[in-house]
């Protein structure tokens, strides 16, 4: 009987070992689990966030090519608002010189 009960002990401790490795087991493959499938949402957030800056970056660089292209326009149209400078002095200048002589009467 002694026997018998040291055999139900040995086997009773034998399964509780076998359950505390298999839960041992159990909490290693949850854990990795865990970390697989928080290392997964980090890249796929990394991924959207890289995804997301790129488009803002270029949205910028869009608007600022845009913005730097209707100031050159509006330089552009200002200047040409004047016209020929050096043109329109010459012709004041010779404009000048024929009333000059018409009233000197050369």
């Amino acid at each position: 009987m002694d026997d018998l009960l040291r055999k139900i002990k040995e086997t009773e401790a034998e399964a509780q070992n076998i359950l505390k490795e298999a839960e041992k087991n159990a909490l290693s493959i949850i854990d990795k689990a865990k970390y697989d499938s928080q290392k997964k949402i980090d890249d796929a957030k990394k991924e959207i966030y890289e995804k997301y800056s790129t488009q803002k970056e270029k949205s910028i660089n869009e608007a600022k090519e845009k913005k730097e292209k209707e100031v050159e326009e509006k330089i552009a149209n200002f200047k040409n608002s004047f016209g020929d400078i050096e043109l329109k002095k010459k012709k004041s200048m010779i404009y000048l010189q024929n009333i000059i002589k018409d009233r000197i009467g050369f």
